[in-house]
């Protein structure tokens, strides 16, 4: 179970713009990654923070309104972000800022009226955070709906066509930004995916010009004896990350 905290409460940004601050004046990290930065779904949220905004902006009619819900809801996100992101860089100069992003942007592929939009259902814009400057990369989690396609056939063809389409999504609508597109390692049906599979979309991934990958999950890698065969294989090269 988990406790959503809102992002329309400025406290909440406070806190969690000191506590990525801490981190990086404490540890010598990289970068600083994250996840769940979005809202749980369209139900939420009705925090008085949020009715409050509503009663003092003549455009709200009631804060149950979808429409003028999401556009707030995304610009607090962004805010916090935005504030997230100054306050590790501040502490760290240099440091890469990261996020795990919804897989569909805005369905782009016309999937089914039941396939959840991060920009619609859960009020996550990263393709604008990555426009304004904020992160380094986004990570789409491309795992989920690939692995979907598994469900209906034991084929992975359509699976790595969709991921593709997905991924080039990403591409088209970051200005330029950089796209670490997520490979999923367990198999929908129980088990893991074949390591050739994994193989082919790391290798997709370079084709389309991605500079990277992520994997959900290193604890699969390992329990799919998975890691010794990418350093032999499609990692056996050291890479630099980007400037």
């Amino acid at each position: 179970a988990y406790l959503w905290a809102s992002p329309s409460v400025p406290a909440v940004r406070e806190h969690v713009g000191a506590v990525a601050a801490d981190i990086a004046a404490r540890y010598a990290i990289d970068g600083l990654h994250l996840d769940y930065v979005r809202y749980p779904g369209r139900g939420y949220s009705l925090d008085p923070t949020a009715v409050a905004a509503c009663a003092a902006d003549p455009a709200c009619a009631t804060v149950e309104d979808e429409v003028w819900r999401g556009s707030y809801q995304r610009d607090r996100l962004t805010e916090l972000v935005a504030h997230v992101a100054s306050r590790a860089r501040s502490a760290r100069p240099g440091i890469q800022v990261s996020a795990a992003v919804w897989p569909l942007y805005m369905n782009p592929m016309g999937l089914g009226s039941g396939a959840l939009l991060g920009f619609y259902d859960y009020c996550q814009d990263g393709h604008r955070w990555l426009h304004e400057g904020h992160l380094t990369y986004i990570a789409p989690m491309l795992y989920g709906y690939s692995m979907q396609v598994e469900i209906e056939g034991d084929h992975y063809a359509a699976a790595r066509a969709l991921w593709r389409d997905t991924l080039a999504d990403h591409q088209s609508n970051s200005a330029g930004g950089r796209v670490l597109p997520g490979i999923g390692v367990e198999a929908a049906k129980g088990g893991y995916l074949p390591f050739d599979e994994l193989a082919a979309r790391i290798a997709l991934a370079r084709e389309m010009g991605a500079p990277g990958q992520a994997f959900f999950s290193l604890g699969g890698l390992r329990k799919a004896g998975y890691l010794d065969a990418l350093r032999a294989g499609p990692y056996a090269q050291p890479a630099a990350p980007p400037r």
